[in-house]
């Protein structure tokens, strides 16, 4: 389940979303949470995938080889992969940088001509099996485009869908050839600008109440193109040299290149054709010209960007003033049709200490044109299953199910070796928050983790 990402480090009074949290453009926005894991510290498949990407190269490639096989022979697997939406700004789907990372990998072991490696061999090996799945899925990604290419066309034409009826005035990727071909856009997100707001609570349990809050933040329609985003072409990217580069250098420097090579074309055709010497001064004006008076579809971000209640934050608070609980968390609603988030078909797990409040899910606004996150907030239900710590286990029984539980080794003596203390390094201490706590062991048992699991 792709859902926002929010930070909050020491010191700061709110978690941050979005561009505040961008420094790159490559930089995550986004992350994936599986219905299936029962670890905090485990990741979806997913959110493997884009953290080893890069870094492990023959482990990371098998893994996504495996990944576009299962596409392959799947159709619905491969639907679904397509329309998740992209972890960072530069692309519009989560598939955006399959074929260009292959086309660099492949080319990159070109280069380096060292196929006789078993090693390298293993990896192009894999690299050509990825590319055959992923061309073996095109026509199925052409299909599907198609269809957001209708949605959009309705959209856009007099009279309109009802739906996203700003894209034509709003959206660069209305009209720009730039953009990546899609629909709907994301929404880049910005900073909050009022006080959140509730919206919701639900306080019949005797233990746990809910919250929903909507914030108002700055915002934008997405314009990715696969390097940059034209919604905010002032986040610059790390390029192939480890260099850093804004969108508008990056313009400037494909530009400078063309007239470059088109001043070299003009000094060929002149040699030819005994181009005469005031045409050829005339000629290269024109091309170093454009270099300066380029025009782009980008819009800055500052001057573009529109507020609004697009970010749904749900709080978890713990009424107990001194009994710690276990949460399982559902939201859903009765009218699929009238809401305008993505909601998650699994219920989620958290821990809340005595008289302690957590935010379980932050969403946002699918159409940020229509003034509700729900279309009628009486169709919206939160399933709770709260278990309350079992007080006396805490207190140093060990319960049914034991843990054991690390600490660091401890070096009490001169010039190395281990006192007798690293032999009493594990114990074993009670989860304590029902009978049965097999379940938890599987868990961080951080006062904060959290896990997904199919309801």
């Amino acid at each position: 389940m792709p859902e926002l990402l929010a930070r909050k480090v020491y010191g700061d009074t709110r978690p941050k979303y979005g561009l505040e949290l961008v420094d790159k453009i490559s930089d995550e926005c986004l992350q994936y949470n599986s219905p299936v894991l029962f670890s905090a510290t485990d990741e979806a498949l997913v959110a493997q995938i884009i953290k080893c990407k890069g870094r492990f190269d023959v482990q990371y490639i098998s893994c996504f080889k495996e990944l576009l096989g299962l596409m392959a022979k799947d159709r619905d697997v491969a639907a679904f992969v397509w329309n998740l939406p992209p972890y960072n700004y530069q692309s519009a789907r989560f598939t955006d940088w399959f074929r260009p990372y292959l086309q660099e990998q492949l080319a990159e072991q070109t280069r380096m001509a060292v196929g006789t490696s078993p090693h390298f061999k293993n990896k192009i090996d894999l690299l050509n099996k990825a590319v055959a799945h992923l061309d073996a899925l095109e026509p199925l990604f052409k299909e599907l485009e198609d269809k957001q290419m209708e949605r959009m066309a309705k959209c856009l034409a007099e009279g309109g869908s009802g739906e996203f009826t700003d894209v034509a005035e709003h959206w660069i990727g209305a009209s720009s050839k730039e953009v990546i071909k899609h629909f709907p856009p994301q929404l880049v997100i910005g900073r909050p600008v009022a006080v959140e707001k509730e919206i919701f609570v639900q306080d019949t349990d005797p233990r746990v109440k809910v919250q929903i809050f909507e914030v108002e933040h700055e915002y934008a329609y997405s314009a990715p193109t696969g390097l940059f985003n034209l919604a905010a072409p002032h986040i610059a990217r790390r390029t192939n040299q480890y260099s850093i580069e804004t969108y508008y250098q990056h313009v400037k420097s494909n530009a400078k290149q063309k007239a470059t090579q088109d001043n070299a074309d003009l000094e060929d055709l002149s040699e030819q054709q005994q181009m005469s010497q005031e045409d050829r001064p005339e000629a290269q004006t024109a091309a170093s010209t454009a270099v300066e008076e380029f025009t782009t579809d980008a819009r800055d971000f500052l001057s573009s960007k529109r507020t609004g209640p697009v970010l749904m934050r749900v709080i978890l608070v713990n009424k107990s003033e001194t009994e710690d609980v276990k949460v399982w968390y559902r939201l859903t609603t009765k009218n699929a049709a009238g809401a305008n988030v993505s909601l998650p078909h699994s219920s989620r797990k958290a821990y809340l200490s005595a008289k302690n409040q957590r935010p379980i899910e932050s969403l946002i606004k699918i159409d940020p044109t229509k003034d509700f996150f729900f279309d009628n907030m009486d169709d919206v239900q939160v399933e709770l299953q709260v278990t309350v710590r079992d007080q006396e286990d805490a207190a140093g029984g060990r319960g049914k199910y034991g843990r054991r539980v690390h600490y660091q080794e401890t070096n009490d003596s001169i010039g190395g070796g281990f006192s007798t203390a690293h032999q009493a390094n594990y114990f074993t201490t009670s989860q304590g928050f029902d009978e049965d706590d097999r379940d938890d062991d599987r868990d961080d048992d951080r006062e904060d983790g959290e896990a997904y699991q199919d309801y």
